[in-house]
């Protein structure tokens, strides 16, 4: 992917998270029986959005370390993928990541600066 594209990319997602700033997260492949509400509070200092949300929560969900999320925001559905310090997500791709380090859980796009 080119800078340009993966700058675009990058601002869509942004402009979502931003505009919305209520995210709902559903376990991928669910029938979506149980949805987490989660607000962005911050920026963690890889410059990812910090929800207000839990592992404990995102367990409580059927959301485990691996998993792909939805995240439906103003209408829009992401994919996103649950992971521990971005362990196992490909370049480029939105995640949902839950960091050891600060027990935060963030969202972003993986090595993704234009």
């Amino acid at each position: 992917m080119d800078r340009k594209v993966k700058g675009i990319a990058i601002s869509a997602v942004a402009a979502l998270i931003l505009i919305a700033a209520i995210l709902a997260l559903i376990p991928r492949g669910s029938d979506e029986p149980t949805v987490i509400k989660a607000q962005v509070t911050g920026l963690d200092a890889f410059d990812n959005f910090v929800l207000d949300v839990t592992e404990e929560q995102l367990h409580g969900i059927g959301a485990d370390v691996g998993h792909e999320m939805y995240l439906d925001v103003n209408g829009e559905r992401i994919i996103a993928i649950h992971s521990h310090n971005w362990s196992g997500v490909p370049h480029a791709a939105v995640f949902l990541n839950h960091s050891q380090s600060t027990n935060e859980i963030s969202l972003g796009m993986y090595n993704a600066h234009p």
